[in-house]
């Protein structure tokens, strides 16, 4: 959840995680590895809209 920074601005971090299989059968090798990479970012809020609000 972002957090709340003075001036209407709101922190956030997004991350994106992959996983890669792969496989070479003419060689008998195969293998498998994960990369994640992680980027914080800052974002003025001017208006917001709710919508299906009771």
């Amino acid at each position: 959840m972002p957090s709340s920074v003075a001036g209407g601005r709101y922190a956030g971090t997004a991350t994106s995680t992959w996983t890669v299989r792969w496989q070479a059968p003419a060689l008998g090798d195969a293998g498998e590895f994960t990369e994640s990479r992680r980027t914080s970012f800052t974002v003025d809020v001017r208006e917001v809209q709710v919508l299906g609000a009771r």
